[in-house]
């Protein structure tokens, strides 16, 4: 009697598919895209200089005026109101295009211990004015580089300058007008300086790079 081959009970296990598998690695993809597109997108904005304009502060214009004197004053005016220092005005390193004089308070200067002016074919472009002493201690230096901070140009500045002096510098600059603010720290006394320049004269700032020390121009 021929016995009928039985089937075999040994059947392979069918491979349940995952549900989740199908659809996650699609959700992963576009989760990591996404996050690309979003990197690219922060990225090209703080490029722009969006964020670090809304993080500075207003962008009040720098000031353009320290006393009496302003810039882009003509020099017979000033010489008019200050007779006493047209013979002390004089070219600035022989060079005919620009003129120097420097006013102290025996001239009349008021509210600065000295301003030193610097003349381009007899218009007022650059300004630097010192306070020294107490006089030095009134002038809020700190305050305005807050509120001229939005034309920044580079973090705080602070150099030792020889035993027990210290230089603190800060540097702007908007479309019109650079400045550059001094606090310098001696073991006595405080001497405080603002120094200004008409950077819209644009013949002036191509006549002046060759002796700036900052590379600037």
């Amino acid at each position: 009697m021929r016995h009928r081959k039985q089937p075999s009970t040994d059947q392979k296990p069918i491979t349940q598919a995952d549900p989740l598998s199908s659809h996650s690695s699609p959700k992963w993809k576009w989760f990591a895209l996404g996050f690309i597109l979003l990197l690219v997108a922060g990225v090209g904005v703080w490029s722009s200089g969006i964020i670090q304009n809304a993080l500075a502060g207003p962008a009040i214009p720098l000031p353009r005026q320290t006393s009496e004197f302003s810039l882009g004053m003509d020099e017979d005016a000033i010489i008019q109101k200050h007779p006493e220092i047209k013979k002390s005005i004089r070219k600035f390193n022989n060079d005919p295009l620009f003129q120097i004089v420097t006013l102290t308070t025996k001239d009349g200067l008021t509210g600065a211990s000295s301003v030193d002016l610097l003349f381009y074919k007899k218009t007022l472009y650059f300004m630097s004015t010192m306070w020294d002493g107490d006089n030095a201690k009134t002038v809020a230096l700190k305050d305005w580089a807050t509120q001229y901070r939005h034309w920044n140009k580079r973090g705080t500045d602070s150099e030792p300058l020889g035993d027990q002096v210290l230089l603190k510098e800060w540097h702007f600059a908007d479309p019109q007008t650079e400045m550059v603010l001094r606090d310098l720290n001696y073991p006595d006394h405080v001497q405080r300086w603002q120094d200004i320049r008409d950077a819209s004269n644009s013949e002036a700032q191509a006549a002046f790079a060759k002796y700036r020390l900052d590379g600037a121009g």
